[in-house]
């Protein structure tokens, strides 16, 4: 009876702004995948390596994703027009931003593939408005 070699998955790619946990890739060895504060996981936490001819895991390693928000002027009319930034596409969906005068915001950081920005006038008075810059951010370390 001869030997069986043990063969190994590829070494996954720790997600940018997360973490891998694991360092075993042969059959039936299972990584983790955690995201630092401030970023979501879209995908699969534990990927398993797969038997079979070829190695390979059973899900592709995720990704840790975030939207960042940057206010670049701001002036709105106090307390009845608004700015309001929510961590999804849905009325439902968390608020993490609602703004309102002529101080510029602070950043914001959404941990959704999907951010909404919703600007509320009741045309009452004439302001500039506003200006912001986003970026999508998820890459692999």
């Amino acid at each position: 009876m001869g030997a069986v070699g043990l063969s190994s998955c590829p070494e996954p790619p720790v997600p940018g702004n997360g973490l891998k946990i694991g360092e075993r890739y042969l059959v039936n060895d299972v990584v983790s995948f955690q995201c630092e504060p401030g970023y979501a996981l879209q995908g699969h936490s534990h990927i398993s390596c797969m038997p079979g001819t070829v190695r390979r895991w059973n899900y592709p390693p995720p990704l840790c994703i975030g939207a960042h928000v940057q206010f670049l002027n701001f002036s709105t009319e106090p307390n009845h027009d608004f700015v309001e930034i929510r961590n999804g596409p849905y009325d439902t969906s968390n608020v993490i931003g609602r703004f309102s005068g002529t101080e510029i915001p602070g950043s914001l950081l959404s941990t959704s593939h999907e951010t909404t920005i919703y600007f509320h006038s009741d045309h009452s008075q004439n302001k500039p408005g506003f200006k912001l810059e986003y970026q999508a951010m998820f890459s692999f370390s």
